[in-house]
């Protein structure tokens, strides 16, 4: 990450990921015990780890860590038309000296665009380059890798349980939630991890294996669902169902992020309707009894609650 062009790292990337970084670098076949070893680091490392803007050639918009925020420093506005994969140097003036400030204002949203145009452009067209954001120096180490490894995720990970507790849902939806995120419900990858014989191609969309992150957040049938709520939220770059999750509650008030919740149930309830019974669920009608359940569970609830005070 920091010497990329020592000999080491040019040996592992031309072996492991000669196409990609080392943030998507995958195991491969037969990897070396050091390289099983740094990929175990990789999640972490993704997700503390920032980019510091240069000429903006490696930094894709919509995936990567690059805007300055200790909370979420990845784009929230929903994928522009035909940007899914541009990178930062598109936002870029013709000279690459300066943000091209209108067309930032017209394609992010406020928080976006604010935290965008905040980020110097260097007069020299230095290269984009990751740091360690955890350190003065902006340099890992191990030692720091180990002291985010033993805090940082369980603060967020209380502060992420807290908050989805306190809404307002029923007991039944948030058990469900628990299990989504915590990777225990039934897709097709974890049933075939525990030897179940099964297909493990999502049976919504019929384009990519099924996980959690993909039932929920990929899928075409759940961007659709995105969609049609006018959801800002990107639905690229996250590695997991609980690291988008954690993403929609920083960005989104209490009302929305409930709404969200609930239609990931709906989505659930699609999918088994479409492996047990062959019945394909439309997303508007996922996004409308999902919001109808949700106000009527409200109103009854209000309702018992005001017979039990007046009784």
């Amino acid at each position: 990450m920091q010497y990329p062009n020592s000999l080491v790292a040019r040996l592992y990337k031309a072996r492991y990921f000669a196409n990609s970084s080392l943030l998507e670098a995958t195991k491969g076949g037969s990897p070396s015990f050091i390289w099983s070893s740094l990929i175990e680091t990789q999640d972490v490392i993704r997700r503390h780890a920032r980019w510091r803007v240069g000429n903006g050639n490696k930094i894709r918009i919509y995936y990567d860590d690059w805007l300055p925020d200790s909370i979420n420093r990845r784009i929230s506005t929903f994928p522009y038309p035909f940007m899914e994969n541009a990178t930062v140097s598109s936002l870029l003036n013709d000279q690459g000296e300066r943000w091209d400030e209108d067309s930032i204002v017209n394609i992010f949203n406020e928080r976006d665009a604010n935290l965008i145009l905040s980020i110097p452009i260097a007069k020299t067209k230095r290269e984009d380059e990751l740091f360690w954001p955890e350190e003065d120096n902006g340099k890992f180490s191990v030692k720091s890798c180990y002291r985010v490894l033993s805090t940082v995720p369980r603060n967020i990970t209380e502060e992420k349980w807290t908050s989805m507790w306190n809404l307002w849902l029923p007991a039944k939806i948030k058990n469900f939630f628990w299990q989504a995120c915590t990777q225990c419900l039934p897709t097709a990858d974890r049933l075939i991890a525990k030897k179940v014989n099964c297909s493990k191609v999502c049976l919504l969309c019929n384009k990519a294996d099924e996980s959690t992150l993909h039932a929920f957040v990929e899928c075409d049938k759940a961007k659709a669902c995105w969609n049609r709520i006018g959801s800002s939220l990107s639905s690229v770059g996250h590695t997991s169902f609980s690291e988008w999750i954690h993403n929609v509650f920083t960005v989104l008030d209490k009302e929305n992020q409930s709404i969200i919740i609930v239609i990931c149930w709906k989505l659930w309830f699609a999918r088994n309707q479409k492996v047990w019974n062959n019945i394909n669920i439309p997303p508007a009608i996922i996004v409308e009894t999902a919001r109808n359940y949700l106000k009527d569970w409200k109103e009854s609830t209000r309702a018992v609650c005001s017979t039990q005070e007046s009784g």
